[in-house]
Formats: structure tokens, sequence, C-alpha cells
């Protein structure tokens, strides 16, 4: 939970960047938005799959 809340306000921290200065930024809110995604979607199925691999 505290990994979340701390890539939600990195994200904002990034979305402010990108408004108020170089539209570049838009780039690393779109890696982190990537990276959230990967987190919450992938990486929960994955780490089952390999759990019940490692289950006698």
């Amino acid at each position: 939970m505290l990994g979340l809340l701390g890539s939600l306000v990195f994200l904002g921290l990034l979305v402010r960047l990108a408004l108020e200065s170089s539209p570049w930024w838009w780039v690393g809110v779109a890696v982190v938005l990537a990276g959230l995604a990967y987190g919450r979607l992938v990486l929960p199925r994955r780490l089952r799959r390999r759990a019940e691999l490692l289950r006698p």
C-alpha cells in the first residue's frame, strides 16, 4: 500500500512538471503508469503461479 501511495505522489509530481515545464515529462508519466499497471495487473498473477509451482 505504501508503494502505491508513493507511486501516486511521484506520478502527481511528474504531471505537474509536464504541465509547467517541458512536455518530455509526459514520457515519465507514461513510464510510471505502465509500472503501476504491471504491478497491479500482471505481477500478482505471475506470483500466484510461481507459488503454486513451489507448493509440494
